[in-house]
């Protein structure tokens, strides 16, 4: 309990932020699925803060980095490599409505649709400052995006009917 008190009043150590782990999935899985086969891993279900598929053989687990540290090693030990994976890259959309589109303007829509997907995560935390601090860091990285995440998630708690999360606003 005192180290507890203590660290509330300490700088932070080590690493800071959050990232995705990216893993092949051959199989449509759902979320609950993945989280079991972790769990079997030796992989702490209450740390995982978010499981999503982000394109097909994809599945994309956020956790805080500091814990990414450990989870990296049980996964190789059991076999599997994290995949380098881009949610950016224009082959994320898989919607033949889209196929016309130039090389950069898929880019975009990839990258809305990343954005988008970030906010959905952070807004529906169950805890809020979890959803802000995520968000946060998130929004600190470098990014070529014309939707301001940060202006829609702060809008989104305000007043959450004026958002539609599935079909997000790009500003100029």
């Amino acid at each position: 309990m005192l180290e507890w008190a203590y660290r509330g009043f300490k700088e932070p150590e080590g690493p800071t932020g959050y990232e995705f782990i990216h893993l092949k999935t051959a199989t449509r899985t759902k979320q609950r699925a993945v989280r079991r086969r972790l769990e079997c891993l030796g992989i702490s279900n209450k740390r995982i803060l978010n499981v999503h598929f982000p394109t097909k053989g994809i599945v994309a687990i956020l956790v805080h980095q500091s814990y990414a540290l450990k989870i990296v090693p049980l996964l190789q030990k059991a076999k599997i490599q994290p995949v380098d994976f881009d949610p950016t890259h224009p082959s994320v959309i898989c919607d033949p409505q889209y196929d016309n589109l130039t090389f950069d303007k898929r880019k975009e829509k990839a990258t809305i649709l990343y954005s988008s997907r970030i906010l959905r995560i952070c807004t529906g935390m169950k805890h809020e400052h979890l959803g802000t601090a995520i968000m946060n860091h998130f929004h600190g990285l470098p990014s070529t995006s014309s939707f301001k995440v940060m202006d829609v998630f702060h809008g989104y708690y305000h007043n959450p009917n004026d958002y539609d999360l599935a079909d997000p606003p790009a500003t100029e």
